[in-house]
């Protein structure tokens, strides 16, 4: 079973690479200058589709203030984490009751909450917002995982197989919502700039007309044949 554990959460932790790196590929791919600046430093809401300058500016405060709330989510929980993996290390060996693999979990759990403020510290980027929601995933989903193989430990056979059972239901709704965020990544408004307007180009013969006219005035202007004449 512990196996299956580790399967089940590389294949979450995969779909979320995944999709980071589809919305990363996604600039090169359709022709946007700079690609990889662009990637990482544009904002959700420059990134939405259908909104008004005003509507950008709005958005781009909500999606800062959803950021903000990850991040709390993040330290909260990876503090948490943390805490109830050193009870349990700590702990006298005769009162261990747990296995060092669910150890593993809660702490791989924890390093994912905490390591995603840590990587992603720029609230209204976009890189932000997905790298955040995938530390948040992955992470409360090996911590739940952990809890899986606890009573995996500790059960009898008939809570082993519940356990199982949900830890099976739990990383697949998980790649449920990688699914969709992908599928939401593609519909992102990622498009190269509007090409320059050419410059107005001067019809050659008006040209030619205007320097035809200056040279003729030049050439017989009254106030020369005065002077000349003179």
């Amino acid at each position: 079973m512990q196996l299956t554990l580790v399967l089940l959460i590389l294949l979450a932790l995969t779909l979320r690479v995944l999709c980071i790196a589809l919305y990363i590929i996604l600039f090169p791919a359709r022709n946007v200058p700079s690609p990889l600046r662009k990637a990482v430093t544009a904002t959700s809401a420059s990134l939405e589709p259908g909104l008004t300058d005003a509507e950008r500016v709005e958005a781009n405060e909500d999606y800062k203030a959803k950021m903000r709330r990850q991040f709390d989510v993040c330290l909260v929980g990876g503090a948490i984490a943390t805490a109830a993996w050193t009870v349990l290390l700590v702990a006298p060996t005769e009162a261990k009751h747990v296995s060092g693999f669910t150890l593993g979990l809660l702490l791989a759990g924890a390093v994912a909450l905490i390591s995603g403020p840590i990587l992603a510290r720029y609230d209204g980027r976009h890189l932000t917002l997905l790298v955040r929601e995938a530390a948040i995933y992955l992470g409360f989903t090996a911590i739940a995982l952990s809890l899986c193989s606890a009573t995996i430990d500790l059960g009898y056979r008939g809570w082993r197989i519940a356990a199982f059972v949900a830890a099976i239901l739990l990383v697949l709704r998980d790649l449920i919502d990688s699914y969709q965020n992908m599928k939401a990544v593609k519909k992102l408004e990622i498009a190269p700039p509007p090409p320059a307007p050419p410059a107005p180009a001067v019809p050659v013969v008006m040209l030619m007309a205007f320097t035809l006219l200056g040279f003729v005035a030049g050439r017989w202007s009254p106030w020369k044949r005065g002077d000349h004449r003179s």
